[in-house]
């Protein structure tokens, strides 16, 4: 895995670049915007190259199940400022810095285990 984080003026754009993976990408997309605020600037875009993106036989069905559910509005993620003001360390969140709304999944879909 590469990562690399470019400064544009007022926004810091996350591009991350891997082999293969099952990484949730809401993870970088979340560090995305902890670095931007610990930077005083605001969150670009979060770029994720997969080299090697395959599906196993064993998971074509549960995909195509995901393929035909209709997609749901984005939740909204904030970062909230403290009573002394925003988190200027990366170290410094807690999870009661963060609030998400708007979150409306869809059921689970099991998938088996491939090997």
């Amino acid at each position: 895995m590469s990562a690399a984080c470019t400064t544009l003026t007022v926004r810091v754009t996350v591009r991350v670049t891997v082999r293969a993976c099952r990484v949730v990408w809401g993870r970088y997309a979340l560090l995305t915007r902890m670095v931007a605020q610990c930077c005083n600037l605001k969150a670009g875009e979060f770029v994720h190259t997969i080299g090697d993106a395959h599906v196993y036989l064993n998971h074509r069905c549960a995909l195509r199940e995901q393929l035909a559910r209709a997609p749901r509005p984005f939740p909204m993620l904030t970062i909230k400022d403290r009573a002394d003001g925003p988190v200027t360390d990366i170290d410094g969140f807690q999870f009661s810095d963060f609030e998400i709304t708007g979150y409306k999944p869809h059921g689970a879909i099991k998938m088996q285990m491939a090997v």
